[in-house]
């Protein structure tokens, strides 16, 4: 499911700002979502839930670093950076039907 809404997004040009506050909103409400379809569905658990947790911190981390490196990285390098990074799934799955 990333790579098409990222391709959407990438598509729509808007600044790197709206992209990614977009991005963000848009897998912050898919993640909610299948947390609370794989709790109705009974394919995991609150002790499964709470050990997850663990990855929280790691989660927060990285989201303050894309904050930070992303205010010192102008728009078209930007750009230039998420559609190299969204061929790279369209050059492996080459590799491997070649394979």
């Amino acid at each position: 499911m990333a790579p098409p809404a990222v391709i959407y997004f990438s598509a729509t040009e808007a600044e790197k700002g709206a992209f990614r506050e977009n991005l963000s909103a848009f897998f912050l409400v898919l993640t909610v979502t299948a947390i609370l379809s794989f709790i109705a569905a009974g394919v995991t658990s609150a002790a499964n839930l709470l050990e997850s947790a663990v990855y929280l911190p790691a989660a927060a981390i990285g989201g303050t670093a894309g904050v930070l490196l992303a205010r010192k990285v102008d728009s078209s390098a930007f750009r230039k950076t998420a559609l190299i990074i969204l061929s790279l799934p369209g050059i492996s799955g080459a590799v491997q039907a070649l394979v």
